[in-house]
C-alpha cells in the first residue's frame, strides 16, 4: 500500500488510518499467502512513480498495488473497503487496472525527471487534443483498431504512452532533424569551397639556349716570368 503519512501530509491521516485497519484484517485471514507493505507516497516517490495507476481522489486515497512474478497489479477504482480488498486480494490479476505492469526497480535522482516528463506527455493538451481528433477521423478503422487505442489510448496507462511518445516520436523526429540539417549545412560548406576555389594557371618553362651569348666568358689569365 502506498499512502501518505504525518511526516509529510498530516491533515490526510484518515484515509490511511482507515485503510491500515483493513489491510490488519486481511493480514489476519491471507497472512500465510502474501507479503502485506506500507510505503509512503512522497518518501518512496521513487518507486509509487514506477507504476500506472488511478485513483478516487489523487494520492488522498491510498493506493493498493500486487507484485506477482515480477509484474504489478494496481486495484481499480473504489477498492477500499474490506469486501472488496479481499475480493482483489482473490483475484488482483484480473480485478485491476493496467494489469501487468512490469516491476522496476526504484528510480534515482535524475531517472525521477524521465517520469515525471512521461506524465507531463501524457497530460498534456497537444496529446489529449491529438489523440481525440485522430480518434474522431479513424474510429472503426483499421488504424484506430490496431495503432492508435492499444498503443497511445488512455486505457494503456499515461506512463506507457508518455514513454511511446518520447523514443517513438520526438526522439526521433530530433535525430532525423539534426541529421538532415547536417547534411545540408554540409552541403552548403562544400559549394562554398567550389565556388572560393579558382583554376591555378600552369607554369611554361623555356629550354636554355646554348647560344655564346648566353654564356659567361671566362677571364683569361697570363702569367709573366
Amino acid at each position: 500500500m502506498f499512502a501518505y503519512t504525518p511526516l509529510y501530509m498530516g491533515s490526510l491521516n484518515q484515509p490511511t488510518d482507515n485503510m491500515m485497519r483493513n489491510l490488519a484484517c486481511l493480514a489476519k485471514v491471507y497472512g500465510d499467502r502474501i507479503n502485506f507493505g506500507f510505503m509512503d507516497f512522497r518518501a518512496s516517490e521513487k518507486v509509487s512513480e514506477n507504476y500506472d495507476i488511478n485513483l478516487d481522489y489523487g494520492k488522498i486515497t491510498p493506493a493498493i498495488i500486487a507484485f506477482d512474478h515480477e509484474k504489478a497489479y494496481p486495484a481499480n477504482l473504489s477498492t477500499l473497503s474490506a469486501q472488496k480488498l479481499a475480493y482483489f486480494v482473490e483475484n488482483f490479476k484480473t480485478d485491476c487496472q493496467f494489469c501487468g505492469q512490469k516491476m522496476r526497480e526504484p528510480r534515482t535522482e535524475l531517472t525521477m525527471y524521465l517520469e515525471y516528463t512521461k506524465n507531463t506527455l501524457a497530460n498534456s493538451e497537444i496529446y489529449v487534443d491529438t489523440y481525440n481528433f485522430l480518434q474522431e477521423k479513424t474510429n472503426n478503422t483499421w488504424v484506430h483498431d490496431s495503432i492508435l487505442a492499444p498503443y497511445f489510448g488512455p486505457k494503456v496507462g499515461k506512463k506507457q504512452v508518455g514513454n511511446r511518445i518520447l523514443f517513438w516520436i520526438i526522439v526521433p523526429t530530433i535525430a532525423l532533424t539534426y541529421e538532415l540539417l547536417s547534411c545540408l549545412c554540409c552541403k552548403a560548406k562544400k559549394d562554398d569551397k567550389k565556388k572560393k576555389k579558382k583554376p591555378v594557371a600552369k607554369k611554361t618553362t623555356t629550354p636554355a639556349s646554348s647560344s655564346s651569348a648566353d654564356s659567361i666568358p671566362k677571364k683569361e689569365t697570363t702569367s709573366t716570368a
